[in-house]
């Protein structure tokens, strides 16, 4: 077996004894672990079964690749934060954190029909394809087992689709989720130690449980930071929060100045690459922010970003967007998650046959509810894929980071809350507004114009967005570009256009320009 592993930026890989690890992990007693401390959670020496077995109760953030005698094990947590690659040529397999020194080794350079569809239309690959032919991935939570070159046995450390259980009693609910909150954040406290916790901080919920957390702890030293349009909605609220807080906060505006000579910039092209790895949309969102924040000193090396990435979607925000029982799963999830581009019947068809292979190798049963199989689906694609996968924003420029919502146990307690639960906006009016927020007196409500917003509506909009007219809808999309998006891409969308590209636009957001752009791009044809 062929194994290169290259990345060491924000978390370096860990060797000992023909093992590697890197992230971090907390063993049963809840110690934080990181670097070469990892190992001595794991017996090496142990048969590869009994690893599997460890797999299932890992908590943390990781990727390892063990190397156990005639056997190796390829593993990840739910995150996939540190994408594994692998490849067969000649008898041999490949293994590698980068596709590029996979594509490198084997010359395997032809792009994949389905993939290209599948990252035009949502973001990133799906299933362990990635863009090129004969180069896979590793999914969340997956295992491989491989004997010599040869896998054996795959499967998942984790599921998220289960029964669900009855949460009839509001004050037996609140308990229970305040104590496993209380029991990951403090986790998260022992993995900090004397690191400076950094915050992005909009003016929603899910980033300000995370400074609730922080202030309570007693991380007096955390710095936070909005970014976007001077007139952003968000920018109000998150520095009247900071201020509540006594926390150190910071506005970065995106300017033309800040970001109009990014396509000429070398290091801009480099994170690109680095945060695609030829398998999601290199997300732009806070790039500009993190380096503008290092370049002016304003955070510390020892900085570690903490976003709350995901816990809005564990709270039920999917819930209120769409109704997935309306439609089988997998017409859900071309109608919901496959939105980016337009998609002709016939690419459907195919993307609902992949779709349908998926669900299966996932083992996603039937027998348990429709929204959490959904939501199961949805965690190890796009939550993974692409929001868990925007960290490569920190990590490009040398930071750590943190995944507070997505702690095992908090996992394992939403995966038992019931649909009825997150539906509305019930979690967060009964249970975080009055335990984390009006003790600190920010409960302020979140302005954003999408909270509005239910299911028939976005249902009709979605009906009426073919005949609206390009002027209307460009104007709606100019409206909502609180992160200035716009600038980000105008010198994309010339670049395209200057090469006579085609280039289509449904004009629901700017990452479609995003992905068109940077597909071509991979492609050489800019």
């Amino acid at each position: 077996m062929n194994i290169q592993l290259n990345r060491h930026k924000g978390f370096a890989w860990n060797e000992e004894n023909n093992c590697f690890i890197k992230g971090y992990l907390y063993d049963k007693k809840g110690k934080f672990h990181e670097k070469k401390a990892m190992f001595s959670i794991f017996d090496t020496k142990a048969d590869w079964k009994e690893i599997v077995d460890q797999l299932q109760e890992l908590n943390g953030i990781y990727a390892l690749v063990f190397q156990l005698g005639k056997f190796t094990i390829l593993a990840n947590d739910t995150t996939r934060a540190f994408p594994l690659f692998y490849a067969f040529q000649n008898g041999e397999c490949i293994v590698s954190d980068e596709v590029q020194a996979i594509k490198n080794e084997t010359g395997y350079e032809e792009f994949d029909t389905l993939s290209d569809i599948e990252f035009l239309a949502s973001n990133h690959t799906h299933g362990k394809k990635t863009l090129l032919k004969n180069i896979f991935q590793l999914r969340s939570s997956e295992f491989l087992i491989f004997e010599g070159d040869a896998i054996i046995k795959s499967g998942f450390s984790f599921q998220y689709s289960k029964y669900t259980s009855d949460w009839s009693s509001l004050s037996r609910f609140k308990k229970s989720m305040t104590s496993v909150f209380e029991n990951s954040f403090e986790r998260l406290a022992q993995s900090l130690h004397e690191k400076t916790p950094v915050l992005p901080l909009s003016g929603g919920y899910d980033s300000r449980i995370i400074a609730s957390f922080l202030k309570e702890l007693g991380f007096e030293n955390t710095i936070c930071y909005t970014y976007g349009r001077s007139d952003g909605f968000e920018i109000e609220t998150s520095k009247k929060v900071a201020e509540k807080l006594d926390f150190e906060w910071h506005f970065i505006p995106y300017t033309k100045e800040l970001i109009e000579e990014s396509l000429e910039d070398p290091e801009f092209h480099s994170y690109l690459d680095f945060a695609s790895n030829f398998n999601s949309m290199p997300n732009l969102q806070e790039y500009y922010a993190v380096k503008y924040l290092k370049e002016h000193q304003l955070i510390p090396d020892n900085s570690v970003f903490i976003p709350g990435y995901a816990g809005d979607i564990l709270f039920g925000s999917e819930y209120r967007k769409y109704n997935p029982l309306k439609e089988s799963i997998t017409d859900a999830i071309i109608a919901y998650k496959f939105d980016n581009h337009p998609l002709t019947d016939n690419n459907k068809l195919k993307l609902k046959r992949e779709i349908d292979i998926t669900l299966q190798e996932y083992q996603l049963s039937n027998k348990t509810s429709d929204f959490s199989v959904f939501d199961d689906y949805n965690f190890r694609e796009r939550i993974a894929k692409y929001i868990f996968n925007s960290s490569h924003f920190y990590s490009f420029f040398g930071f750590e980071f943190r995944f507070p919502f997505w702690d095992l146990e908090i996992l394992q307690f939403f995966s038992l809350v019931p649909e009825n639960w997150k539906q509305g906006y019930d979690i967060y009016n009964k249970v975080i507004f009055p335990e984390f927020f009006e003790k600190f007196d920010i409960a302020f409500e979140n302005q954003h114009p999408s909270h509005s917003k239910r299911p028939k509506f976005r249902k009709t909009k979605s009906f009426l967005r073919p005949i609206v007219p390009k002027s209307i809808k460009e104007k709606k999309l100019k409206e909502r570009d609180w992160n200035n998006y716009e600038l980000v891409t105008e010198g994309m969308l010339h670049q395209m256009q200057e090469k006579n590209l085609e280039i289509k636009r449904l004009y629901k957001d700017y990452n479609e320009i995003i992905t068109q752009w940077y597909l071509y791009k991979l492609k050489g044809k800019l």
